[in-house]
């Protein structure tokens, strides 16, 4: 840790506490306090409450003349001929495939982060880093700082799997962000950026276990992303209940088809297509229901779009043919007659009423419902068609593997 690297990370920071900036700078408090204290003329500290100094914090007062500080620290030294490159679009001591790993274990890192302020400081780091590795690799004298990661999730500043791995790892910062924030993304940005992870699996020139693991946190934040909110209070019903469920299900399927490799990132864009046609996150004055018809076709038939466990209790004698997979190991839609129609809203009618009236939160005690009222209607369907409790027992126990629930 040196100052100059104090102070260009309370630079970027703008706002900040000791302890956020220490972990930023991988330094010792003392000695990022030390550095304030030299350097304070360029700071004001936000919160004057007695506590302890980390609970403080800081913010820059002159960032022009900061940065012009942090320069002049930079410059070469008197007499030597060389031709110094600018301040901001140096690496001090590390290169610039050290600074795109350091930003990927950053990010991989706040998997096991509790704190949401620590994971936003974290992701904001890991940002700074994608920065000065674009500005090292550009041509015009931009200070590191200043360079714009430009589009939803674009960045210039390299070419072909370099480019690539940049917009991923900045699609992370940022779903790190919004995740440890409470906040919302946009589908169509998930989408594009899983879009963006299928092409790194198509390059020889990317490591595939470092693939894997940024992969996997990927996948672990659009879930969280995507999963519609539980409710506040037990003692309320609780609308989004069959979308969280419709939401597990799907993911849990998703983990099973997904081969580690190029398959699961293909399995992963799917999947979040999916959950954009389906709008499984809608308002809860919009809930999403596990039945719905699309339209009415001759003989009676309907067009549906149908949770995909509910097609295992229809008997065998009902006509239906399935048409499409809304959303993948979840939703599909299909053509049935007045009879299956008829039997599908009855059965999507029970297990909604259940679960929004559930004292449960989890989603795998939603599953763990969802398996006692299928067997329950099983047993009832089972008088014509005494194969359904065959059917939908496996069904059951393949659920309950998705819960976590040894059968």
């Amino acid at each position: 840790m040196t100052p100059s690297s104090v102070l260009a990370a309370a630079a970027a920071l703008d706002e900040f506490a000791v302890d956020q900036l220490t972990a930023y700078c991988a330094g010792e408090p003392h000695e990022v306090r030390a550095v304030l204290d030299s350097f304070s003329r360029y700071f004001e500290m936000v919160d004057r409450s007695t506590g302890a100094q980390e609970e403080r914090r800081w913010r820059v007062v002159d960032a022009a003349a900061l940065r012009a500080a942090i320069g002049e620290m930079s410059a070469p030294v008197a007499g030597r001929r060389e031709t110094a490159r600018p301040a901001g679009r140096t690496v001090a001591g590390r290169s610039s495939d050290a600074r795109l790993l350091l930003a990927e274990e950053t990010l991989v890192d706040c998997a096991a982060e509790p704190s949401p302020a620590h994971r936003r400081v974290m992701a904001r780091t890991a940002l700074n880093y994608l920065q000065q590795v674009v500005a090292a690799g550009g041509t015009g004298d931009v200070d590191w700082w200043d360079v714009e990661l430009l589009g939803s999730h674009a960045a210039d500043g390299g070419r072909g799997a370099l480019r690539s791995r940049i917009r991923t790892d900045v699609a992370l910062a940022r779903m790190t962000d919004c995740e440890a924030a409470g906040e919302t993304m946009a589908i169509d940005y998930l989408i594009e950026a899983a879009a963006g992870t299928r092409r790194l699996f198509r390059s020889a020139k990317v490591d595939r276990q470092r693939l894997t693991t940024l992969l996997d946190r990927f996948s672990a934040l659009a879930r969280e992303l995507t999963t519609p909110p539980r409710r506040e209070s037990a003692a309320t019903v609780c609308p989004a209940a069959p979308a969280r469920l419709l939401s597990a299900v799907a993911w849990g399927r998703a983990d099973i088809r997904a081969a580690r490799g190029g398959a699961a990132a293909q399995v992963l864009v799917d999947l979040l297509k999916g959950i954009g046609r389906s709008r499984i996150r809608a308002e809860s004055a919009h809930p999403v229901s596990l039945y719905q018809v699309l339209g009415n076709l001759p003989r009676g038939r309907q067009r549906v779009v149908v949770y995909t466990d509910l097609l295992n209790l229809l008997p065998r004698q009902f006509e239906l043919a399935l048409a499409d997979q809304v959303l993948p190991g979840a939703l599909v839609e299909a053509v049935a007659g007045p009879a299956a129609s008829d039997h599908l809203r009855e059965y999507a009618t029970v297990i909604e009423t259940d679960l929004v009236r559930s004292p449960f939160h989890s989603e795998s005690a939603l599953i763990g419902q969802v398996t006692h009222v299928l067997q329950d209607l099983a047993a009832r369907e089972s008088r014509s068609d005494g194969s359904v409790v065959e059917r939908t027992d496996r069904t059951c126990v393949e659920l309950l593997s998705l819960a976590g629930v040894g059968v």
